[in-house]
């Protein structure tokens, strides 16, 4: 008996959460009595026993010789998507994850609300409507997200970042350190970077290529580093000067497929074959990425699904008051034609060539371009605390 009890209180509890968190549409029938008995492993009595108490709850109504239904919840309030830089958000990761965070608020009534404002100052009616905040880390700092807890918004920062808090996290990291490790692999020694910035994520995506890079006995700052903080000018210029040093690396990562897609352009601009000549690898698996020739080698993190983990957690926080958990996702390689064994003779040329100079000194990459000022080391990098 004490079993059962236990069975069944395990089954109410389940089925409670799963119509809280929205996964049966208002109209739409719950599994008939026989599916939950099979799920359950208890008979149609128990789940009548089940369906019983869920219906005491309110959250339940049976209509005879139709099935159960879910009662209408009351209405969510919106979720505030927190974008600092607003210009960022046609960016594909940027759409793909409010389309997953609007995909899990619309079948609950409910939806994605976009702001670049300081959260300082947010007024009091705007707060009181939200449920609470998705952060996206560029340009926020501890005192911001301080100062949503000072407002009681239940919040969680989507990639990995360097603030504190709740996270759902996408492992850029290990994502880095996949891909370069394959690059490696393949026999490439020249590397360079095309990369975005020094914040959050990016300094994640450092961490990891270090990682592999140590690995076979090279350093971070051996590595040309161009700069471009996703600007389209900018990343331009920068994989004109990564192409045009000297020698000429034979792999190029890109720390997002937009840089990687600027970096192949130039490269068939100079008349270099892609990846004959040089290899171009990117970040994000946007949609261009396998539409173009060649098609990117790319790393795929689950965006969308990001978006609706986020969502959904900030509800659950909302709700029940309780906190906001971390959630951590697995990325995916993805090797397509951008990417393959360097060229002949690159071995003994990069085992010929002089010692690499000092990360950020101009001769570190003999062309008329500078890398980005000195990249730290992995050893000099702060530790990274999964979040």
């Amino acid at each position: 008996m004490a079993r059962r009890d236990s069975i069944t209180s395990r089954a109410v509890q389940a089925l409670s959460q799963e119509i809280r968190e929205g996964r049966y549409a208002v109209g739409e029938s719950l599994p008939s009595e026989r599916c939950l008995g099979e799920r359950y492993g208890v008979s149609r009595m128990t789940v009548r026993v089940i369906l019983g108490r869920l219906e005491g709850d309110g959250l339940i109504y049976r209509q005879q010789g139709r099935g159960t239904f879910v009662v209408p919840q009351a209405r969510a309030k919106p979720v505030a998507l927190w974008l600092r830089d607003l210009e960022k958000a046609s960016s594909p990761y940027i759409v793909d994850l409010m389309a997953g965070a609007d995909q899990h608020l619309a079948g609950l009534g409910s939806h994605l609300c976009l702001t670049g404002a300081p959260v300082q100052s947010w007024p009091a009616a705007f707060c009181r409507d939200m449920s609470g905040v998705i952060v996206i880390p560029f340009n926020v700092d501890s005192d911001d997200i301080a100062c949503l807890e000072r407002l009681g918004l239940p919040h969680v920062t989507v990639m990995e970042s360097d603030l504190p808090g709740p996270a759902v996290c996408l492992d850029p990291r290990g994502a880095a350190r996949a891909m370069v490790r394959r690059l490696l692999d393949l026999g490439h020694r020249r590397l360079a970077l095309v990369s975005g910035h020094h914040q959050h994520n990016d300094r994640q995506k450092r961490l990891g290529i270090a990682e592999a890079l140590s690995g076979y006995g090279l350093r971070l700052e051996s590595i040309p580093d161009f700069e471009t903080n996703y600007n389209p000018e900018a990343a331009q210029r920068a994989a004109v000067s990564a192409l045009g040093c000297r020698p000429r690396p034979t792999a190029v990562i890109c720390f997002d497929d937009t840089l990687a897609l600027q970096v192949i352009s130039v490269a068939q601009r100079l008349g270099l074959r892609v990846p004959e000549d040089v290899s171009v690898s990117g970040f994000n698996d946007a949609p261009f990425s396998a539409l173009v020739t060649p098609a990117i080698s790319t790393v795929r993190f689950p965006v969308r699904l990001a978006g609706q983990a986020a969502a959904r957690l900030i509800l659950e926080a909302s709700r029940s008051g309780r906190s906001v958990e971390s959630l951590r996702l697995a990325h995916e390689l993805i090797w397509r034609q951008s990417t393959a064994t360097p060229p002949a003779g690159a071995a003994d040329e990069a085992a010929t060539a002089a010692p690499p100079a000092s990360a950020g000194h101009p001769s570190a990459c003999d062309s008329t371009a500078t890398p980005t000022a000195a990249v730290a080391t992995a050893d000099r990098l702060p530790s990274s605390t999964p979040t």
